[in-house]
Protein backbone atom coordinates (compact mmCIF):
# COMPACT_ATOMS: atom_id res chain seq x y z
CA UNK A 1 0.00 0.00 0.00
CA UNK A 2 1.45 3.50 -0.70
CA UNK A 3 2.31 5.60 2.71
CA UNK A 4 4.38 8.06 3.66
CA UNK A 5 6.30 10.11 0.80
CA UNK A 6 4.40 7.96 -1.54
CA UNK A 7 6.67 4.88 -0.77
CA UNK A 8 5.01 1.34 -1.14
CA UNK A 9 4.93 -0.34 2.26
CA UNK A 10 3.57 -3.70 4.20
CA UNK A 11 0.97 -3.23 6.45
CA UNK A 12 -0.33 -6.42 8.67
CA UNK A 13 -4.29 -6.56 8.26
CA UNK A 14 -4.06 -9.48 11.14
CA UNK A 15 -2.59 -8.01 14.27
CA UNK A 16 -1.15 -9.82 16.91
CA UNK A 17 -1.56 -8.38 20.24
CA UNK A 18 0.34 -9.88 23.64
CA UNK A 19 0.74 -8.75 26.82
CA UNK A 20 3.88 -8.91 29.92
CA UNK A 21 2.23 -12.30 30.91
CA UNK A 22 2.67 -14.03 27.81
CA UNK A 23 6.02 -15.65 28.81
CA UNK A 24 5.61 -18.74 26.10
CA UNK A 25 5.38 -16.21 23.37
CA UNK A 26 7.71 -14.07 24.87
CA UNK A 27 10.37 -16.45 24.89
CA UNK A 28 9.53 -17.76 21.00
CA UNK A 29 9.60 -13.85 20.20
CA UNK A 30 12.88 -13.63 21.76
CA UNK A 31 14.32 -16.93 19.72
CA UNK A 32 12.89 -15.17 16.57
CA UNK A 33 14.33 -11.91 16.82
CA UNK A 34 10.78 -10.86 16.44
CA UNK A 35 10.71 -7.14 18.02
CA UNK A 36 7.19 -5.72 19.42
CA UNK A 37 5.82 -2.22 20.24
CA UNK A 38 3.95 -0.54 22.94
CA UNK A 39 0.24 0.40 21.92
CA UNK A 40 0.03 3.12 24.94
CA UNK A 41 -0.05 6.52 23.61
CA UNK A 42 -0.69 10.09 24.74
CA UNK A 43 -3.52 12.08 23.78
CA UNK A 44 -6.92 11.68 23.49
CA UNK A 45 -9.84 9.38 22.06
CA UNK A 46 -12.74 9.46 21.09
CA UNK A 47 -15.57 7.46 22.32
CA UNK A 48 -19.54 7.29 21.12
CA UNK A 49 -21.63 6.77 23.77
CA UNK A 50 -25.14 8.88 23.64
CA UNK A 51 -23.07 10.97 20.79
CA UNK A 52 -19.29 11.84 20.52
CA UNK A 53 -17.21 12.79 23.21
CA UNK A 54 -13.68 13.26 23.54
CA UNK A 55 -11.67 11.72 26.55
CA UNK A 56 -8.20 12.76 27.42
CA UNK A 57 -7.11 9.67 27.72
CA UNK A 58 -8.35 5.68 26.97
CA UNK A 59 -7.98 5.36 31.64
CA UNK A 60 -10.85 7.67 31.27
CA UNK A 61 -13.49 6.18 29.39
CA UNK A 62 -15.71 5.27 32.54
CA UNK A 63 -15.05 8.79 33.98
CA UNK A 64 -18.63 9.81 33.25
CA UNK A 65 -20.13 6.50 34.92
CA UNK A 66 -21.52 7.57 38.41
CA UNK A 67 -20.24 5.94 41.56
CA UNK A 68 -22.99 3.50 42.10
CA UNK A 69 -22.68 2.79 38.66
CA UNK A 70 -18.97 2.31 38.64
CA UNK A 71 -19.40 0.31 41.98
CA UNK A 72 -21.94 -1.82 40.01
CA UNK A 73 -19.49 -2.51 37.26
CA UNK A 74 -16.92 -3.72 39.95
CA UNK A 75 -19.59 -5.93 41.73
CA UNK A 76 -20.06 -7.59 38.36
CA UNK A 77 -16.01 -8.20 37.64
CA UNK A 78 -15.79 -10.09 40.82
CA UNK A 79 -19.22 -11.72 40.09
CA UNK A 80 -16.91 -12.80 37.07
CA UNK A 81 -13.85 -13.53 38.60
CA UNK A 82 -14.75 -15.65 41.49
CA UNK A 83 -16.80 -17.87 38.82
CA UNK A 84 -13.00 -17.71 36.90
CA UNK A 85 -11.59 -18.65 40.09
CA UNK A 86 -14.35 -22.05 41.48
CA UNK A 87 -13.84 -23.25 37.55
CA UNK A 88 -10.19 -22.94 38.50
CA UNK A 89 -10.14 -24.56 41.70
CA UNK A 90 -12.65 -27.48 40.86
CA UNK A 91 -13.99 -27.63 37.01
CA UNK A 92 -17.57 -27.81 38.74
CA UNK A 93 -19.65 -29.51 36.29
CA UNK A 94 -23.05 -28.02 37.82
CA UNK A 95 -21.99 -24.99 37.68
CA UNK A 96 -20.74 -25.52 34.02
CA UNK A 97 -23.88 -26.76 33.07
CA UNK A 98 -25.64 -23.99 34.67
CA UNK A 99 -23.94 -21.13 32.85
CA UNK A 100 -24.14 -23.08 29.52
CA UNK A 101 -27.79 -23.56 29.57
CA UNK A 102 -27.80 -19.65 29.44
CA UNK A 103 -26.57 -16.99 27.02
CA UNK A 104 -23.90 -14.06 28.30
CA UNK A 105 -26.82 -11.55 27.55
CA UNK A 106 -28.71 -13.35 29.99
CA UNK A 107 -26.54 -12.99 32.38
CA UNK A 108 -25.55 -9.23 31.64
CA UNK A 109 -29.17 -9.18 32.12
CA UNK A 110 -29.22 -10.33 35.48
CA UNK A 111 -26.63 -8.94 36.95
CA UNK A 112 -26.86 -4.93 35.82
CA UNK A 113 -28.99 -2.52 36.17
CA UNK A 114 -27.81 0.18 34.85
CA UNK A 115 -28.31 0.79 30.39
CA UNK A 116 -24.56 2.60 30.52
CA UNK A 117 -22.53 -0.53 32.32
CA UNK A 118 -24.46 -3.15 30.13
CA UNK A 119 -23.83 -0.61 27.25
CA UNK A 120 -20.35 -1.29 28.16
CA UNK A 121 -20.27 -4.88 28.78
CA UNK A 122 -21.71 -5.75 25.48
CA UNK A 123 -19.41 -3.57 23.67
CA UNK A 124 -16.50 -5.11 25.04
CA UNK A 125 -17.62 -8.86 24.14
CA UNK A 126 -18.67 -7.51 21.07
CA UNK A 127 -15.21 -6.07 20.29
CA UNK A 128 -13.39 -9.84 22.04
CA UNK A 129 -14.92 -12.14 20.12
CA UNK A 130 -16.87 -10.37 17.69
CA UNK A 131 -20.57 -12.03 18.49
CA UNK A 132 -22.90 -9.72 20.51
CA UNK A 133 -23.06 -11.17 23.94
CA UNK A 134 -27.20 -12.88 23.17
CA UNK A 135 -25.11 -15.61 20.82
CA UNK A 136 -23.07 -17.13 23.00
CA UNK A 137 -23.13 -19.01 26.07
CA UNK A 138 -22.56 -17.32 29.52
CA UNK A 139 -20.09 -20.28 30.34
CA UNK A 140 -17.89 -19.60 26.82
CA UNK A 141 -17.22 -15.91 28.02
CA UNK A 142 -16.72 -16.55 31.41
CA UNK A 143 -13.92 -19.50 30.21
CA UNK A 144 -12.42 -16.53 28.48
CA UNK A 145 -11.95 -14.63 31.13
CA UNK A 146 -10.73 -17.70 33.08
CA UNK A 147 -8.56 -18.79 29.94
CA UNK A 148 -7.35 -14.97 29.68
CA UNK A 149 -6.21 -13.72 33.11
CA UNK A 150 -9.20 -11.40 33.46
CA UNK A 151 -12.39 -9.39 31.99
CA UNK A 152 -10.37 -6.55 33.53
CA UNK A 153 -7.76 -7.57 30.55
CA UNK A 154 -10.35 -6.79 28.42
CA UNK A 155 -11.33 -3.87 29.16
CA UNK A 156 -11.28 -0.59 26.48
CA UNK A 157 -10.95 1.55 29.85
CA UNK A 158 -8.14 -0.40 31.17
CA UNK A 159 -4.23 -0.73 30.53
CA UNK A 160 -5.51 -4.29 28.95
CA UNK A 161 -4.14 -7.14 27.03
CA UNK A 162 -3.85 -5.00 23.66
CA UNK A 163 -0.41 -3.29 25.35
CA UNK A 164 1.72 -4.58 22.70
CA UNK A 165 2.18 -5.46 19.17
CA UNK A 166 4.17 -7.78 17.57
CA UNK A 167 6.03 -5.38 15.03
CA UNK A 168 6.59 -8.41 12.51
CA UNK A 169 3.66 -9.56 9.94
CA UNK A 170 2.73 -12.69 10.25
CA UNK A 171 4.09 -14.41 7.21
CA UNK A 172 7.59 -13.24 8.53
CA UNK A 173 6.72 -14.62 11.71
CA UNK A 174 5.94 -18.16 10.32
CA UNK A 175 9.04 -17.43 7.12
CA UNK A 176 11.28 -17.34 10.70
CA UNK A 177 9.81 -19.94 12.76
CA UNK A 178 10.13 -22.21 9.14
CA UNK A 179 14.21 -21.41 9.35
CA UNK A 180 14.26 -22.43 12.81
CA UNK A 181 13.01 -25.95 11.99
CA UNK A 182 13.83 -27.08 9.03
CA UNK A 183 12.59 -25.45 5.41
CA UNK A 184 13.34 -29.32 3.96
CA UNK A 185 10.63 -31.12 6.52
CA UNK A 186 7.33 -28.50 5.88
CA UNK A 187 5.44 -29.09 2.84
CA UNK A 188 2.87 -25.96 1.99
CA UNK A 189 -0.01 -26.59 -0.11
CA UNK A 190 -1.04 -30.19 0.47
CA UNK A 191 -3.76 -30.74 1.98
CA UNK A 192 -4.92 -33.29 3.98
CA UNK A 193 -7.91 -35.61 2.90
CA UNK A 194 -7.61 -38.38 5.49
CA UNK A 195 -6.28 -39.76 8.79
CA UNK A 196 -6.35 -43.12 9.92
CA UNK A 197 -5.41 -44.07 13.17
CA UNK A 198 -4.54 -48.19 13.81
CA UNK A 199 -3.14 -49.70 16.92
CA UNK A 200 0.93 -48.90 15.66
CA UNK A 201 0.79 -45.91 13.63
CA UNK A 202 -0.95 -42.77 12.23
CA UNK A 203 -1.33 -42.87 8.34
CA UNK A 204 -2.18 -38.93 6.83
CA UNK A 205 -2.96 -38.76 3.46
CA UNK A 206 -2.89 -35.49 1.39
CA UNK A 207 -3.70 -34.60 -2.10
CA UNK A 208 0.50 -35.76 -3.37
CA UNK A 209 1.42 -38.38 -1.08
CA UNK A 210 1.11 -40.10 2.21
CA UNK A 211 2.93 -40.42 5.64
CA UNK A 212 3.04 -42.74 8.30
CA UNK A 213 3.87 -41.58 11.70
CA UNK A 214 3.27 -42.91 15.09
CA UNK A 215 1.86 -40.03 16.88
CA UNK A 216 0.00 -36.75 14.97
CA UNK A 217 -0.54 -33.65 16.29
CA UNK A 218 -3.26 -31.58 14.83
CA UNK A 219 -2.84 -27.79 14.84
CA UNK A 220 -5.77 -26.53 12.47
CA UNK A 221 -9.15 -24.60 13.32
CA UNK A 222 -11.74 -27.10 14.82
CA UNK A 223 -14.25 -26.35 12.00
CA UNK A 224 -11.34 -27.71 9.01
CA UNK A 225 -11.63 -31.19 10.72
CA UNK A 226 -14.90 -30.99 9.40
CA UNK A 227 -13.17 -31.15 5.89
CA UNK A 228 -11.19 -34.23 6.39
CA UNK A 229 -11.92 -37.65 6.75
CA UNK A 230 -10.68 -39.86 9.89
CA UNK A 231 -11.33 -43.71 9.61
CA UNK A 232 -12.06 -44.27 12.79
CA UNK A 233 -14.56 -41.33 13.16
CA UNK A 234 -13.76 -38.75 15.67
CA UNK A 235 -15.73 -39.47 18.76
CA UNK A 236 -19.16 -37.71 18.43
CA UNK A 237 -18.37 -35.34 21.07
CA UNK A 238 -15.89 -33.79 19.25
CA UNK A 239 -18.05 -32.87 16.23
CA UNK A 240 -21.09 -32.01 17.75
CA UNK A 241 -19.10 -29.50 20.02
CA UNK A 242 -17.42 -28.16 16.91
CA UNK A 243 -21.09 -28.19 15.50
CA UNK A 244 -22.46 -26.16 18.25
CA UNK A 245 -19.84 -23.49 17.74
CA UNK A 246 -20.71 -19.77 15.86
CA UNK A 247 -18.54 -17.61 14.11
CA UNK A 248 -19.06 -14.50 12.07
CA UNK A 249 -17.98 -12.02 9.56
CA UNK A 250 -15.22 -8.91 10.63
CA UNK A 251 -14.38 -6.18 7.87
CA UNK A 252 -10.60 -5.07 8.96
CA UNK A 253 -9.93 -1.60 7.18
CA UNK A 254 -6.96 0.72 6.52
CA UNK A 255 -6.03 4.27 5.45
CA UNK A 256 -2.98 5.22 4.94
CA UNK A 257 -1.85 8.98 4.95
CA UNK A 258 1.24 11.20 4.32
CA UNK A 259 1.19 12.27 7.72
CA UNK A 260 -0.56 11.54 10.76
CA UNK A 261 -2.50 14.63 11.35
CA UNK A 262 -4.81 13.54 14.13
CA UNK A 263 -1.93 13.63 16.26
CA UNK A 264 -1.48 17.44 15.55
CA UNK A 265 -5.37 17.74 17.22
CA UNK A 266 -4.03 15.80 20.03
CA UNK A 267 -5.80 12.69 19.50
CA UNK A 268 -4.36 9.15 19.28
CA UNK A 269 -6.50 7.78 16.42
CA UNK A 270 -8.30 5.54 19.15
CA UNK A 271 -12.42 5.19 18.42
CA UNK A 272 -14.70 3.40 20.99
CA UNK A 273 -18.44 3.05 19.45
CA UNK A 274 -20.16 1.50 22.63
CA UNK A 275 -23.74 2.14 20.93
CA UNK A 276 -24.13 1.86 16.90
CA UNK A 277 -27.30 3.79 17.13
CA UNK A 278 -25.34 6.41 18.26
CA UNK A 279 -22.94 6.21 15.20
CA UNK A 280 -23.71 7.26 11.33
CA UNK A 281 -21.10 4.50 10.01
CA UNK A 282 -19.70 1.01 10.27
CA UNK A 283 -17.20 1.40 12.74
CA UNK A 284 -16.92 -0.30 15.56
CA UNK A 285 -13.83 0.37 16.73
CA UNK A 286 -10.32 2.11 15.22
CA UNK A 287 -6.72 3.09 16.47
CA UNK A 288 -3.77 4.80 14.57
CA UNK A 289 -0.76 2.78 13.89
CA UNK A 290 3.29 3.96 14.36
CA UNK A 291 4.52 7.39 12.64
CA UNK A 292 6.35 5.48 10.25
CA UNK A 293 3.51 4.07 8.82
CA UNK A 294 0.53 6.61 9.33
CA UNK A 295 -2.43 5.44 9.09
CA UNK A 296 -6.08 4.26 10.75
CA UNK A 297 -6.50 1.06 11.05
CA UNK A 298 -10.42 -0.55 12.38
CA UNK A 299 -12.83 -2.83 12.07
CA UNK A 300 -16.48 -3.69 11.36
CA UNK A 301 -18.59 -6.79 12.87
CA UNK A 302 -21.19 -8.17 11.08
CA UNK A 303 -22.73 -7.40 7.47
CA UNK A 304 -21.79 -8.32 3.87
CA UNK A 305 -18.28 -9.84 2.95
CA UNK A 306 -16.85 -6.66 0.88
CA UNK A 307 -13.86 -7.98 -2.36
CA UNK A 308 -10.22 -6.79 -3.40
CA UNK A 309 -12.82 -6.01 -6.57
CA UNK A 310 -14.93 -3.46 -5.04
CA UNK A 311 -14.31 -2.13 -1.53
CA UNK A 312 -18.25 -1.83 -0.30
CA UNK A 313 -17.49 0.58 3.06
CA UNK A 314 -15.04 2.95 1.43
CA UNK A 315 -16.79 6.14 1.37
CA UNK A 316 -19.02 4.90 4.90
CA UNK A 317 -15.82 4.51 6.33
CA UNK A 318 -14.38 7.39 5.26
CA UNK A 319 -17.02 9.96 5.81
CA UNK A 320 -16.90 8.90 9.41
CA UNK A 321 -13.18 9.16 10.28
CA UNK A 322 -14.20 12.84 8.73
CA UNK A 323 -16.39 13.10 11.72
CA UNK A 324 -14.03 12.75 14.48
CA UNK A 325 -10.43 13.55 12.72
CA UNK A 326 -12.22 16.13 10.16
CA UNK A 327 -11.88 16.96 6.18
CA UNK A 328 -8.36 14.98 5.79
CA UNK A 329 -9.23 11.92 6.79
CA UNK A 330 -11.10 11.84 3.13
CA UNK A 331 -7.84 11.89 1.10
CA UNK A 332 -6.19 8.49 1.99
CA UNK A 333 -3.11 7.74 -0.27
CA UNK A 334 -4.47 4.39 -0.15
CA UNK A 335 -7.37 2.50 0.96
CA UNK A 336 -7.79 -1.08 1.83
CA UNK A 337 -10.37 -3.68 3.20
CA UNK A 338 -11.09 -7.07 3.69
CA UNK A 339 -13.55 -9.29 5.25
CA UNK A 340 -12.53 -12.40 6.97
CA UNK A 341 -15.27 -14.70 6.75
CA UNK A 342 -16.82 -17.04 9.23
CA UNK A 343 -14.31 -19.43 10.57
CA UNK A 344 -11.58 -18.07 8.95
CA UNK A 345 -9.94 -16.15 11.28
CA UNK A 346 -12.09 -15.05 14.36
CA UNK A 347 -11.89 -17.90 17.45
CA UNK A 348 -15.00 -19.89 17.73
CA UNK A 349 -17.36 -19.17 20.30
CA UNK A 350 -19.48 -21.56 21.83
CA UNK A 351 -23.47 -21.82 21.60
CA UNK A 352 -25.78 -22.01 24.69
CA UNK A 353 -25.47 -25.86 25.78
CA UNK A 354 -22.23 -26.84 24.36
CA UNK A 355 -20.12 -27.70 27.68
CA UNK A 356 -17.80 -30.31 26.30
CA UNK A 357 -15.59 -28.35 23.60
CA UNK A 358 -12.86 -27.24 25.73
CA UNK A 359 -13.14 -30.83 27.27
CA UNK A 360 -13.15 -32.60 23.84
CA UNK A 361 -9.18 -30.63 23.08
CA UNK A 362 -7.89 -31.34 26.56
CA UNK A 363 -6.78 -34.90 25.90
CA UNK A 364 -5.73 -37.07 22.88
CA UNK A 365 -7.92 -39.08 21.03
CA UNK A 366 -6.11 -41.95 20.77
CA UNK A 367 -2.76 -41.06 18.72
CA UNK A 368 -3.90 -37.88 17.98
CA UNK A 369 -2.85 -34.62 19.78
CA UNK A 370 -4.44 -31.34 19.74
CA UNK A 371 -3.08 -28.16 19.21
CA UNK A 372 -3.80 -24.60 18.14
CA UNK A 373 -5.42 -21.28 19.60
CA UNK A 374 -8.98 -22.48 19.15
CA UNK A 375 -8.21 -25.68 21.20
CA UNK A 376 -5.97 -24.48 24.33
CA UNK A 377 -7.28 -24.15 27.98
CA UNK A 378 -4.56 -21.25 28.24
CA UNK A 379 -5.00 -17.83 26.49
CA UNK A 380 -7.26 -19.43 23.98
CA UNK A 381 -8.27 -18.17 20.36
CA UNK A 382 -4.90 -16.05 20.74
CA UNK A 383 -1.15 -16.70 19.45
CA UNK A 384 -0.17 -16.89 23.08
CA UNK A 385 -2.81 -19.79 23.18
CA UNK A 386 -1.43 -21.85 20.28
CA UNK A 387 2.09 -21.35 21.26
CA UNK A 388 1.03 -22.89 24.52
CA UNK A 389 -1.01 -25.61 23.36
CA UNK A 390 1.64 -26.61 20.79
CA UNK A 391 4.22 -27.02 23.53
CA UNK A 392 1.70 -29.16 25.51
CA UNK A 393 0.99 -31.62 22.73
CA UNK A 394 4.74 -32.12 22.32
CA UNK A 395 4.84 -32.78 25.86
CA UNK A 396 1.87 -34.97 25.57
CA UNK A 397 3.07 -37.38 22.80
CA UNK A 398 6.52 -37.54 24.83
CA UNK A 399 4.54 -38.57 28.05
CA UNK A 400 2.99 -41.18 25.85
CA UNK A 401 5.76 -42.75 24.15
CA UNK A 402 9.25 -41.54 26.22
CA UNK A 403 8.08 -40.57 29.34
CA UNK A 404 11.58 -40.86 31.25
CA UNK A 405 12.53 -38.07 28.87
CA UNK A 406 10.40 -35.49 30.78
CA UNK A 407 11.17 -32.76 33.53
CA UNK A 408 9.21 -31.93 36.75
CA UNK A 409 9.17 -28.53 34.75
CA UNK A 410 7.13 -30.83 31.68
CA UNK A 411 4.98 -32.46 34.00
CA UNK A 412 3.52 -29.02 35.09
CA UNK A 413 2.66 -28.47 32.04
CA UNK A 414 0.25 -30.96 32.13
CA UNK A 415 -1.10 -30.45 35.21
CA UNK A 416 -3.93 -28.11 35.05
CA UNK A 417 -3.62 -26.20 38.41
CA UNK A 418 -0.20 -25.28 37.78
CA UNK A 419 -1.05 -23.20 35.14
CA UNK A 420 0.61 -19.50 35.95
CA UNK A 421 -2.71 -17.10 36.58
CA UNK A 422 -0.88 -15.63 39.68
CA UNK A 423 -1.49 -11.83 38.52
CA UNK A 424 -5.36 -12.67 38.13
CA UNK A 425 -6.62 -10.87 41.37
CA UNK A 426 -3.71 -7.90 41.22
CA UNK A 427 -4.71 -6.86 37.69
CA UNK A 428 -7.88 -5.50 39.44
CA UNK A 429 -6.08 -3.52 41.96
CA UNK A 430 -3.68 -2.33 39.44
CA UNK A 431 -6.42 -0.86 37.39
CA UNK A 432 -6.66 2.39 35.87
CA UNK A 433 -9.60 4.97 36.52
CA UNK A 434 -9.44 3.87 40.53
CA UNK A 435 -11.80 0.99 39.64
CA UNK A 436 -9.30 -0.80 41.16
CA UNK A 437 -10.52 0.91 44.25
CA UNK A 438 -14.15 -0.22 43.57
CA UNK A 439 -13.78 -3.57 42.84
CA UNK A 440 -11.34 -3.70 46.47
CA UNK A 441 -14.38 -2.29 48.15
CA UNK A 442 -16.91 -5.08 46.20
CA UNK A 443 -14.67 -7.93 46.82
CA UNK A 444 -14.42 -6.59 50.32
CA UNK A 445 -18.02 -5.73 51.34
CA UNK A 446 -18.22 -7.65 54.50
CA UNK A 447 -15.46 -5.30 55.46
CA UNK A 448 -16.77 -2.33 55.08
CA UNK A 449 -19.89 -3.01 56.32
CA UNK A 450 -18.45 -4.30 59.39
CA UNK A 451 -16.17 -0.71 59.77
CA UNK A 452 -19.36 1.04 58.80
CA UNK A 453 -20.82 -0.12 62.30
CA UNK A 454 -18.09 -0.02 64.43
CA UNK A 455 -18.27 3.65 63.17
CA UNK A 456 -20.89 4.99 64.33
CA UNK A 457 -20.94 2.27 67.52
CA UNK A 458 -18.01 4.66 67.81
CA UNK A 459 -19.60 8.07 67.27
CA UNK A 460 -22.96 6.70 69.39
CA UNK A 461 -20.73 6.17 72.18
CA UNK A 462 -18.96 9.40 72.02
CA UNK A 463 -22.47 11.45 72.15
CA UNK A 464 -23.68 9.45 75.19
CA UNK A 465 -20.23 10.48 77.17
CA UNK A 466 -20.63 14.25 75.34
CA UNK A 467 -24.11 13.93 76.88
CA UNK A 468 -23.07 12.91 80.37
CA UNK A 469 -20.55 15.75 80.89
CA UNK A 470 -22.78 18.48 79.83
Amino acid sequence: MLSKNKRTKTFEIATHWINKDQHELLELLEKLETPFVSTVLQGSVIKEWNGKEICEHRLGMLSDLSFSEQLELACFLVKVETYCVNLEKTWDRILINKLASITFQEYINQNLHSDKVKCFIEYVVLITCAIPPDKISAFFYIFYCLSNRSLVDQMVSEKGTNRYRIKSSHKNLCERLVEKVDPNIIFFGEPVLEVGVSSKFVKVSTIYDEVNCLALIVAIPPSDLLKIKFKPKLPHTIMDSIYNTISRNVTTFIATYQEEFWRKNGFTGEVYVFDRNCSEGPIVICSGLTPEKPALVGRLYGGRPTTDKKHMYRDAVLNQLKSYFGKEALQPLDYYEKTWRENECMMPVWEVNNCEYIDCFRVPAGRIFWAGADTSFDWYGSLAGAVCSGIKAGIQVLYDMRPATLTPEDMDVLTLSKSDRRHRRTQYEQGGLSLGLYYYAASNWKKYIYSVFVLMFVLWALKKILWKRK
